[in-house]
């Protein structure tokens, strides 16, 4: 299992994949989506899913 910085999940209520991944830094999408998928199945996060895409400007 790969390093995910807790405080940083902590620190902010909600966060997207996206913007985990970019205050991460060097991490794959594969090895941040196995590790969120598991610290998931442990319990440590809870994982939401929206019905809605995110306008960007």
């Amino acid at each position: 299992m790969g390093y995910v910085d807790m405080a940083t999940l902590n620190a902010n209520d909600k966060l997207r994949f996206g913007e985990i991944q970019k205050t991460i830094g060097d991490v794959s999408q594969r090895m941040l989506a196995a590790t969120l998928r598991t610290l998931e199945e442990e319990g440590m996060i809870n994982r939401e899913v929206y019905a809605e895409v995110r306008i960007t400007r």
